[in-house]
């Protein structure tokens, strides 16, 4: 089912500030993608991303542990 996606700041909108509506295939590879760019930014050594369906929209969750302990 195609959904609105939103992160921590309110909902992903694209260069027209339109909202953003995807699928819960794509909106699970997104999040896999920001965890991937957390880990790369090294501002941890594991992350992972979550993705809650809340409804009318899906939710995107990165989360972290031992932020900042990079190896």
């Amino acid at each position: 089912m195609i959904k609105p996606v939103y992160g921590i700041g309110g909902p992903l909108t694209d260069a027209n500030f339109n909202i953003v509506k995807m699928s819960k295939k794509q909106v699970q590879a997104l999040a896999d993608k920001k965890a991937k760019k957390t880990i790369k930014d090294g501002l941890s050594d594991f992350a992972r991303g979550f993705v809650f369906d809340a409804g009318d929209y899906y939710r995107i969750s990165v989360c972290v542990t031992n932020p900042g302990a990079t190896s």
